[in-house]
């Protein structure tokens, strides 16, 4: 069964409560912008773009970025853009947003493997590198870890 409430939304199988209701729905585009520290001096893409889909409080995301030279910049490797700000999860600082599945990537220095993770009261993901294997804990990704052809394409899921 579906009901349409009076004060918006629809809710499923004779639930009433407005609090369980489907009120949102949403789908767009998005630019994933690259920084180091914030900055993107000289940085150019050969292409950066991104789609999502939004139900609820969930996003889901798509995206392709590719750089043609990553520019002067020095820090930790973020990609920002994303189109709604992230569930800030202050209590569970495990749950910081949400991770991102890597497809593809080129010209990431020498990782092996690397990950993203989208930051709570934000609208970026930080990049990490993988641990040693010393049973050290992985590290923010650099700009020495991002080479001028750096591409990547990902999907991904968060909550707002």
């Amino acid at each position: 069964k579906v009901r349409i409430l009076s004060s918006g939304g629809i809710t499923f199988n004779g639930d009433t409560a407005a609090a369980n209701a489907l009120d949102d729905y949403e789908e767009g585009t998005w630019t994933p912008t690259v920084n180091f520290s914030g900055g993107a001096t000289s940085l150019v893409y050969n292409y950066n773009v991104g789609i999502y889909t939004k139900v609820g409080r969930l996003v889901t995301c798509d995206f392709a970025l590719g750089l043609s030279n990553k520019g002067t910049s020095n820090g930790t490797f973020t990609i920002d853009g994303l189109p709604f700000t992230v569930n800030d999860w202050t209590a569970e600082t495990a749950l910081d947003g949400g991770s991102i599945s890597i497809g593809y990537w080129n010209d990431a220095g020498s990782l092996s493997d690397f990950g993203m993770v989208c930051k709570g009261a934000t609208t970026s993901m930080v990049g990490f590198k993988k641990s040693t294997g010393d049973g050290s804990l992985a590290t923010s990704m650099t700009q020495s870890n991002v080479g001028d052809s750096f591409e990547i394409r990902g999907s991904f899921s968060f909550t707002v």
